[in-house]
């Protein structure tokens, strides 16, 4: 594997001779002119603040999984709403659940949105939901 320049790279030279790329979207991690990974001791050798570097790519990681944390979430929260879609008239109510939120519930009282809403949000949302199982060509 060839080194892909386009990505952006920085290449450094190790007292050694020798190249020793990090590509700028994977800070703190080193690769050699065939794309092999290379120890972060002779990236440091080279000329990298790999002290640095290394917390930028704990904070990548650390994003990562915050943002599939985040991305799972809202994805109950899709789900939620698409389950609602399916059934547009089954008795939909908001009822305030505190502190100026409110939620909405089904018929038997179970709470369908798990993220308090305001009240326009909440009314905007039941709204939109009988609109569209009446748009469905029916």
């Amino acid at each position: 594997m060839l080194i892909d320049r386009d990505r952006g790279c920085t290449i450094r030279f190790h007292p050694s001779g020798f190249r020793v790329i990090m590509y700028k979207d994977a800070p703190g991690e080193y690769v050699d002119e065939r794309g092999e990974g290379m120890l972060e001791k002779l990236a440091e050798q080279a000329g990298f603040d790999s002290v640095a570097l290394r917390k930028e790519k704990m904070k990548r990681a650390r994003l990562v999984e915050y943002q599939a944390k985040v991305e799972a979430e809202f994805a109950t929260e899709q789900e939620d709403v698409e389950s609602l879609l399916s059934v547009p008239d089954a008795g939909l109510a908001v009822k305030h659940i505190g502190k100026g939120k409110y939620a909405i519930i089904d018929e038997v009282g179970v709470r369908l949105t798990k993220k308090p809403l305001t009240k326009e949000e909440a009314e905007t949302l039941i709204n939109d939901l009988k609109a569209g199982g009446q748009d469905n060509g029916t």
